[in-house]
């Protein structure tokens, strides 16, 4: 897991031809660039979502990628995120390859609130939370950007 800014995800872009794709994508962008929906940057390779939610601080639901890397860019409002290492715990609901994410209960975390401008990569096996509010409720607007890690067949 890494927890920065956005001005700095360029720092970023050594760790792999996806986070430099994301990076040069997202470099000069403004939170007001970004309309709720999804949008391929590169193929299945790089593509991200924006989201806008209403938060409420109902029970968590922690989940983990396979292929995807995360990277999660609050636009908007505020919003924390739960963070735990990855675990040998069975996930509650079986991996659904489709859309790669499977589901746990019951682990224990680290809370990192999030205001607008930071991010938080989260490499495939960490578990995570997002959506949780900051305060009983809250809203916030994000961009996700998922990464394949898969090495390419070249």
């Amino acid at each position: 897991m890494i927890l920065d800014q956005w001005s700095n995800l360029g720092r970023y872009a050594a760790m792999g031809s996806g986070f430099e794709t994301a990076a040069r994508f997202l470099a000069g962008k403004k939170p007001e660039d970004f309309a709720p929906g999804k949008m391929a940057v590169d193929g299945e390779r790089v593509y991200l979502s924006v989201r806008e939610a209403d938060l409420t601080d109902q029970p968590e639901r922690w989940e983990a990628h396979r292929r995807y890397a995360d990277i999660q860019i609050l636009l908007d409002g505020s919003e924390a995120i739960m963070y735990a290492p990855a675990t040998q715990a069975a996930p509650s609901i079986v991996y659904v390859k489709g859309d790669d994410i499977e589901f746990y209960e019951g682990i224990q975390g680290l809370r990192c609130a999030l205001k607008p401008g930071d991010f938080m990569i989260l490499f495939p096996g960490e578990l995570h939370a997002p959506d949780r509010p900051e305060g009983p409720n809250g809203h916030s607007k994000k961009l996700i950007v998922k990464v394949l890690m898969e090495k390419d067949d070249a």
